[in-house]
Parts: structure tokens; sequence; C-alpha cells
């Protein structure tokens, strides 16, 4: 008895299985998921086992449950298909479960909900719960004016913005939400305009007082004193005490004053302090004056005290080449002299002014800033 055979051989299978679900590894709290086991060398018939968090809870090539947060879904694939190496495959998902949360449409307006006129403003969104691809519409004054994260422009005083924005967060509550109405206020610049009074000129080592004195406007003001262009550290009053001046030097002494607020800026008053020894250039015991302002434009008032009921002073104001360009007398009646001084027709720069009493004499350096 004789005959023959074929004999086929198959080479082996790995098989391996994955989770499918609609909503992916992230659901929304209390929402059922479907999880699909999708085979690959699984054979005609495979068979399929379901746990969670390692416990069985079900077989066939679907399960359905609502998940809580951090639960991991598995699944073991037994493939009947020819030669498999080895039978049984496995996998897992780990599911993240997200609260159903409400959309917020913030707003940050930069610098600030109140600008200097002329100056630019822009609102950024701020979102919570927005997405990872939120729509967004500026709306000013009623109207649509952007469509992007922010918007730049520069306003009137008194708009009103508010943002609208399309969420597509996951789990929102809502879909479309709206800021809370932004208003922005605009500010006019300030420039202070100050004067320096005080003495000029003061014996040697002993203290001089100068006030800083700001025209009407903006109340609200920081100083800064600086002497020969050195910042005097804790010098930050409206006044400056000091008896450190330079003999037989000028000192430059300057009080910087800013104004606070979105349209803050800096002034400057100005003035120079001489030195003199004791009894060499000065006036009488009692007699004392003052220049304001200074610097000033060509106009100021001499004022002070004389000796005796009633007196007389010389003025005479020369450049520094040592040439007159004006010459006068004030009356002091009572002792008082208030003379207001009118230089016409001059150059800027420093001038002197000198100042003769029955008493004694004082110069002063004036500076025409005109």
């Amino acid at each position: 008895m004789g005959g023959s055979a074929t004999v086929t051989v198959l080479a082996t299978t790995a098989p391996s299985v994955s989770i499918s679900t609609p909503g992916g590894s992230t659901v929304c709290t209390g929402t059922s998921a479907v999880f699909t086991a999708v085979p690959f060398y699984g054979g005609t018939a495979p068979a399929y086992a379901w746990s969670v968090n390692g416990v069985a809870v079900g077989t066939g090539s679907t399960y359905t449950f609502i998940p809580a947060d951090g639960d991991e879904v598995g699944v073991v694939l037994t493939s009947n298909a020819a030669c498999p190496l080895p039978v049984t495959a496995d996998t897992s998902l780990r599911m993240t479960v997200l609260a159903l949360e409400l959309p917020v449409a913030g707003v940050v307006a930069t610098p600030g909900d109140t600008v200097c006129r002329g100056s630019a403003v822009t609102v950024t969104a701020a979102p919570v719960y927005g997405g990872a691809s939120p729509a967004y519409t500026w709306i000013k004054n009623g109207s649509n004016a952007a469509t992007s994260a922010s918007y730049t422009y520069i306003p009137d005083a008194g708009d009103i913005l508010q943002l609208s924005m399309n969420s597509d967060y996951l789990c929102r509550t809502a879909t479309t939400v709206v800021s809370n109405l932004v208003t922005i206020s605009v500010d006019t610049p300030y420039i202070p305009v100050v004067t320096i009074s005080g003495h000029t000129s003061v014996v040697i080592g002993k203290f001089d007082t100068l006030t800083a004195t700001v025209a009407s406007g903006d109340a609200h003001v920081s100083y800064q004193w600086v002497v020969n262009n050195v910042p005097v550290a804790g010098a930050t009053g409206n006044t400056f005490i000091s008896n450190n001046f330079n003999y037989p030097h000028e000192d430059s002494v300057t009080c910087l004053v800013t104004t606070d607020g979105a349209c803050g800026a800096t002034s400057y008053g100005w003035v120079y302090i001489g030195t003199h020894a004791e009894g060499v250039g000065t006036l009488s015991a009692g007699e004392d004056f003052t220049v304001v302002p200074n610097p000033n434009r060509g106009s100021f008032v001499v004022k002070g005290t004389l000796e005796g009921a009633d007196g007389e002073v010389t003025i005479e104001v020369t450049d520094m080449l040592g040439q007159v360009v004006y010459r006068g007398q004030a009356k002091a009646p009572g002792g008082k002299v208030n003379e207001r001084i009118q230089l016409g027709g001059i150059a800027n720069g420093m001038y002197l002014l000198n100042l003769k009493t029955a008493g004694g004499s004082r110069v002063f350096h004036i500076v025409v800033e005109q």
C-alpha cells in the first residue's frame, strides 16, 4: 500500500489588542462611556475579558459603564487565529473624568483701565475653562470691534469694553459667556511748574531752608532734592534744609517734582546757593531778602525787611561781564520791601542782583529762562 500527503507549515502570529472609545480617555462626570476591543490576529472568534481596576466586569467585544476619575479599564484578548504565539494579549486605558464647569471670560487691561490721553490700551482675554481653541469677540460701546485674543486701540474717556467668548472646553455648562464691563478712563498730562524760594546766599556753616512750591494742578506729587547733580538721600519733602554748602564756590540745588497717575511727569525748580564769611558782604542783623521766582523769565520780585521804620534799597542787575542791565531804587515803607523787577530784552543766562541798603549789601545769582 502506498500514498503521499502535502504538509502546510503556518507561521506563528503575535496577537494584540487596543481599546477604542468615542470620547477618548477623557469624559465628563456622569457620562457613560462605550469601550470597544480592536483585535489584531484575533482569529474568527476571539474571546474577551474586561476588567476595571483589576476586577472582572464582563465579556464580549464591547463594555459600557460610567467611569470615575482614574479608573483603569483593561481587556484580555484570547485569539483563535492559526498558530497564535502567545494565545492571549492585553491592554488597558486609564480614564480622566472632568467635572462640569461654567466658563469665565476674564479680561486684563494693560497698562490698566486708566491711560494717558493719546496712549493705547491693550485688553487681553484671560479665559477660565475656555478650552483649547476658544473664539472671542470684543465689543466696544455696544459694537463688535475685534475677534482676536487681544485688542489694542487708543481709547476715548468712558469707553466701555466687553468680551464675548465661545468655549470649546469639553465639560462646559454653557458655550457662550460674556465678561464684566470694563470702563476706560483717560487722564490728561500735567507737567508741574516748580518755584523754589529761600536764601540764595548764606553764611558759612549756617542752615538754609529752601521750599519748593508747585503751581495749581495735580496735588499728588513727589519730591527729590538734588545738589550738584547728586540726589540727596532722604530729601523727599517740599522743603530742604542744609548747611553743607560749598564755600567759596556755588552749589546748584534742584528739586525734581513728579506727578503720579497715568500721566505722571517730572519737572524741576533750580537755584544757585552761594556762601560767604560772617560779616562780609552781608546785610545788617534783622535785614533779609529773598528773590522769587528764581529761575524766572526776566520778571521777579524782591522781598525783604530793613532795620528801621522806613528805608530804601538800591537794586542793580548786571550780566556776568559786569554790564548793568537794570538799575533802580525801591522804597521800604514800614521796613518792608516788595518790589517787582522786569528785565526787558535780555538773553537767557545767569545774572547778578546787587542789593544795597544803609546796613550793608547782598548779591544774588538769578537765572533767566525765557
